[in-house]
Parts: C-alpha cells; sequence; structure tokens
C-alpha cells in the first residue's frame, strides 16, 4: 500500500515529464496572449482558467467511474473488458492490413 504522498509525486514526475502538455500548452496559449500587454497577469489567468477546467473534467471522469463501478455487476464489467478489447484488436487488425491507394 502506497501513501497518497507517493501516489502524488509519482503521478506529478509523470505529468511534469510528459512532452504533450508542454507541445499543446506552446500551441494553444500564444493565440490568447496579447504581447503589447504585460504577459505575467495573462499567463495567471489562462493557467487558473485551464487548471480549473482540467480539475472539473478530471472530477466527473472520476465521479461517473466510480458510480459506474458500483451499478455494475463483476461480470458486466468483465464483459465490458472484453467487449474493449476486441474493439482495440480489431483496430490493430484494419490498422496492420491496411494498404494505401496507389496515386
Amino acid at each position: 500500500q502506497h501513501s497518497g504522498r507517493a501516489i502524488f509525486m509519482k503521478s506529478f514526475l509523470v505529468a511534469v515529464t510528459n512532452p504533450k502538455g508542454y507541445l499543446f500548452c506552446s500551441a494553444l496559449l500564444p493565440q490568447f496572449i496579447d504581447p503589447a500587454a504585460a504577459q505575467a497577469p495573462q499567463y495567471l489567468a489562462i493557467s487558473l482558467v485551464f487548471a480549473g477546467i482540467d480539475f472539473s473534467v478530471m472530477f466527473a471522469y472520476a465521479f461517473i467511474g466510480a458510480k459506474a463501478i458500483r451499478l455494475l455487476k463483476a461480470s458486466a464489467t468483465r464483459w465490458i473488458d472484453r467487449a474493449c478489447g476486441g474493439a482495440l484488436l480489431a483496430l490493430a487488425g484494419s490498422l496492420a492490413f491496411y494498404r494505401r491507394a496507389n496515386t
């Protein structure tokens, strides 16, 4: 059993070392920054809005997932896992045999 601090640190390090977040922010944020105005308050405001939206969405995912787990029986959960796994295998198979048309 890991402590809450250890889980937090592991999650934090994964998030900080993930380059996708940096690429996303570097592509999205400059569009909303006015170069003539003070930049620090603008970045702070955008960061707070982004963090608030992200927290709300992640909290909603966790809440809905927790409710779904309680409502579903173990056998139903197993069948959902099998169906999702089968769909992923079918997608992988279709990608493996996909041929581009000669143009």
